[in-house]
């Protein structure tokens, strides 16, 4: 009964009303204070937290009584239509009164999270939300970065669902209706708790605020302003913000809108900022660090903090944590570019040519007077950043800076310097040439396109290594009549056949005589050199491995733009990249190109080489015997092709060299023992070895040289086996 009596003499008030009141209680708080007030007042012994709390909590009241879930709300519509995002945003840079600027963040990361009304939409929430990540703009460091970085990501989420929402934050030269309080309706009809009479809030301390603000946001000129707020927070000293920011800025980069690339590569510090903190990571390397030591660091951008923990320090390490620091970011570029929008991927990529590559790295290989420290660490650098390379357009710009834009070097083209150099370290003896060959082995253990073309497969396509190619009379197939046959029964079953297979079957990786190939192999190192034991021996450990080795390289060169048979000359296809063919012309000399030359050169002179030269150097061979691209194949692993005149191939060098190890075994005393005794050895028995099996040190380098090519022969002719099985 007194419920109902109350409920006539004070009815409720509708919760609009009430969220009129606590707004005006909240502006009233300023109209009452002086300016300088407004400045010392600590946010604590004033009450405004608490109506802000309660409008909060009156919207979701209001929610969850409205007929529908995605209704507009009076109390909501008041919010949007009476300035109040635009008053706090003003507040909230100003921080007035100090320690205010966290709970006006939270209202609009409340606002973003909890309402399920949409508001991003509402062209009245626009230019708050546009000053409010501005502010954020404005400061590194602030106390409320948690708070910041929450609400930048939150929009990003809201962005994401919807891309069209991102024009509202690209421009900031637009001239914004920034706070001018004397045009805000700020009056009221008080409640019932009040006296009825009208009243307006004097609000010229805000407006004061409102110019302070102003002038301090004049001075940005970003035109897309999410990127140039998370690019504040790279450089977090809390590891969480800072990979969030990261997270975002993937998400804000990889927008489709040709609009908003436009305006995060021209205007915004997109680039010059991860272009300076790239560089500022390089340059805090110290130039002490262990250049051996460098393959160990390989490291994803979002799990480095694991390389950080205590169980993985490592003392001895000189420069690890700045190596981390670098290569976790070098990766989280790379991630960048494969993501962003194909204008910020591809001036992205070039950016770093230019601004690192070619400034910062290419300093430690091609500079003048460079001690052999220098050079070392200068490849372990190179080779461990094309490691953390996976983007297609990155792979690209790397490739140009590292071998030249023109992929062949012929005569008339104009030589590019730093491919030259590195070719040319090749040939030096020591340790110098053996890193130079492993730089190169690292370039191939993840095919490329661009970096095999400018290296081998260019030079191979004209076929001019074949006789054929040079007597245009004898342009016949160096096929069987076998192959002929199986080739016209293929061609009625292809199309069900490449439904069903990862590769594309080929008979010149597949010929009907595999083991004719493989036997020219196996049969290569003559019997004077080698031990007693069943020809062959440990090749079915070879084809074990093999299996899987070629079998994720013909997988990863499965999209690449190769022909599928060896022939003279191919056309190009009109998908075909430009840059990663030329024009066949068989007219013209052939050439094995500076890098397969040298090679080659090197593999002619192992047998005076050390062990782990020559071991690297059959590595490299290996990884290009393995590619699926046909002219190589034949080249390299077809012994049988007729060659042109004075064209050497893989099996001519190989056997030449074998030819003089037999020459040369014959001078050396009980040969059979002492090769016995250096496998012993090679294979850590110390013990065994008798007076007979000792050897003197040229010795022992002839012995090792002819132990590895007799275990490289072997695996070629793996190569050659699974090659076979896997194409045909």
């Amino acid at each position: 009964m007194l419920g109902l009596l109350s409920s006539v003499v004070a009815p409720d008030v509708p919760p609009v009303q009430d969220f009129k009141h606590h707004w005006d209680s909240f502006l009233h708080y300023y109209a009452t204070k002086q300016h300088t007030e407004l400045k010392s007042e600590p946010i604590e012994a004033t009450k405004l937290t608490f109506h802000l709390n309660k409008m909060l909590k009156l919207l979701m009241e209001e929610q969850s009584s409205a007929l529908s879930s995605h209704q507009l709300t009076p109390s909501m519509e008041f919010l949007l239509h009476h300035n109040v995002l635009d008053i706090l945003v003003t507040l909230c840079q100003a921080d007035s009164p100090p320690g205010i600027r966290p709970y006006i963040f939270n209202v609009f990361i409340f606002l973003l999270e909890k309402t399920k009304y949409a508001i991003l939409p509402e062209t009245s929430c626009h230019q708050p939300m546009r000053r409010l990540v501005l502010v954020c703009t404005l400061t590194k460091a602030s106390p409320t970065e948690s708070q910041e970085i929450k609400f930048i990501t939150m929009l990003c989420g809201k962005i994401k669902r919807k891309p069209d929402l991102v024009h509202i934050f690209l421009d900031s030269s637009v001239k914004d209706n920034f706070v001018t309080p004397n045009s805000f309706d700020t009056s009221r009809q008080s409640s019932g708790r009040v006296s009825r009479d009208s009243q307006t809030v004097n609000l010229v301390n805000i407006e004061r605020l409102a110019i302070n603000v102003k002038d301090a946001l004049a001075s940005l000129h970003n035109k897309h302003l999410l990127a140039a707020a998370l690019l504040n927070y790279l450089d977090s000293a809390d590891y969480l913000l800072s990979c969030s920011a990261m997270e975002s800025l993937l998400l804000v980069s990889g927008m489709e809108s040709d609009l908003a690339a436009q305006a995060l590569v021209t205007g915004s510090p997109f680039m010059p900022v991860l272009l300076s903190r790239l560089v500022t990571f390089y340059t805090s390397i110290p130039s002490t660090v262990d250049p051996a030591r460098l393959e160990e660091i390989l490291v994803n951008w979002v799990q480095v903090h694991h390389y950080h923990s205590q169980e993985m320090e490592d003392p001895t390490f000189q420069g690890r944590t700045e190596l981390l620091a670098f290569f976790s970011f070098l990766d989280f570029l790379d991630h960048l570019i494969r993501v962003s929008h194909s204008f910020a991927a591809q001036s992205l990529a070039t950016e770093i040519k230019e601004q690192f590559f070619e400034r910062h790295l290419e300093t430690r290989l091609l500079s003048d007077n460079l001690e052999e420290s220098e050079l070392l660490l200068g490849l372990a650098f190179t080779s461990q950043t094309w490691l953390h390379i996976k983007s297609d357009k990155l792979a690209h710009s790397f490739s140009v800076w590292l071998l030249g834009e023109e992929i062949s070097d012929r005569p008339m083209l104009p030589t590019h310097p730093l491919k030259n150099k590195l070719v040319s370290l090749c040939t030096q003896p020591g340790i110098l040439g053996l890193e130079a060959v492993r730089m190169f082995d690292v370039l191939l253990s993840s095919p490329c396109p661009y970096i095999l073309d400018r290296l081998v497969t260019v030079h191979m396509e004209t076929r001019g290594y074949h006789m054929s190619s040079s007597n245009p009379e004898a342009i016949i197939n160096s096929w069987s009549d076998v192959e002929d046959e199986r080739e016209k029964l293929e061609n009625v079953s292809e199309e069900p056949k490449r439904s069903t297979r990862s590769v594309t079957p080929s008979r010149t990786l597949a010929p009907s005589n595999i083991h004719r190939l493989v036997n020219c192999w196996l049969y290569l190192v003559p019997d004077q050199l080698r031990l007693d034991e069943v020809r062959g021996s440990g090749y079915d450990q070879y084809v074990a491995d093999a299996s899987k080795q070629v079998e994720t390289v013909a997988k990863e060169c499965s999209s690449f733009d190769w022909p599928r048979e060896a022939t003279c000359g191919w056309e190009k296809s009109e998908t075909s990249s430009s840059d990663s063919r030329i024009e066949a012309d068989p007219s013209r000399q052939w050439s094995e190109g500076m890098f397969l030359s040298t090679i080659l050169a090197q593999l002619a002179k192992c047998l005076d080489s050390d062990y782990d030269s020559n071991l690297q150097l059959t590595s490299v061979l290996s990884k290009l015997a393995q590619l699926p691209h046909p002219h190589l194949h034949e080249y390299l692993l077809n012994p049988t092709i007729p060659l042109a005149p004075g064209v050497r191939s893989l099996y001519t060098v190989l056997k030449e060299v074998l030819g003089k190890a037999v020459a040369r075994s014959d001078s050396i005393s009980h040969f059979p023992l002492k090769m016995l005794g250096c496998r012993r050895r090679m294979l850590g028995d110390q013990n065994s070895s008798s007076k007979e099996m000792e050897c003197q040190p040229e010795e022992q380098v002839l012995l090792e040289a002819i132990l590895v090519l007799d275990e490289f022969c072997k695996e070629l002719a793996a190569v050659t086996f699974v090659k076979y099985h896997c194409f045909a």
